[in-house]
């Protein structure tokens, strides 16, 4: 099992011991709004499904709950790993609302950029997220990420169209 660290956190690699409070985020229809992905009750054995399917994924994916001392506030993923492309997808949510603008967001990001370069090896990262998180945005772009201009997609949130932009960056 994999374990990172970082100035003030911790991040041990998701497992079923996590199982509640990983459905617990998953069910904060709060915390969606800053998502990609729309809000969906989520039920314990579905995410239990979830953590079986990470577990046999492959190395394709890798996925750790952040602590801040024994506190779990949040999630950081690399996914869509593909070695002989060797580019992989991040993601990265704060569930703990009583963490959130206090800095622990741009520590997960960077343990999580430095990991993707630095432990697997890869020479792209990128991400998608929400044209109107502009507080994630700057962040990103604060660490040298670049919009993907060529990519074009739209989702349905709350019932309304918001476009998702495509960052990239490679390790330089």
């Amino acid at each position: 099992m994999i374990e990172l660290k970082s100035e003030r956190l911790t991040y041990k690699e998701l497992d079923y011991q996590f199982l509640n409070i990983i459905n617990e985020w998953h069910n904060s229809k709060e915390l969606y709004g800053f998502l990609v992905g729309d809000y969906r009750e989520v039920s314990i054995e579905r995410d239990r499904e979830w953590i079986e399917s990470y577990k046999c994924n492959g190395g394709t994916q890798y996925r750790f709950v952040a602590f801040y001392k024994s506190v779990p506030i949040g999630v950081i993923y690399l996914l869509e790993v593909d070695r002989k492309k060797s580019v992989g997808s991040l993601g990265i949510f704060i569930g703990d609302t009583n963490y959130r603008g206090k800095g622990f967001g741009k520590e997960m990001f960077k343990t999580l950029i430095d990991f993707g370069y630095n432990t697997i090896k890869l020479n792209e990262l990128q991400f998608l997220t929400l044209k109107n998180n502009n507080r994630a945005i700057s962040m990103y772009k604060s660490f040298g990420f670049k919009e993907d201009k060529s990519f074009a997609k739209t989702v349905v949130k709350d019932g309304q169209s918001v476009e998702v932009i495509r960052f990239c960056k490679d390790n330089q």
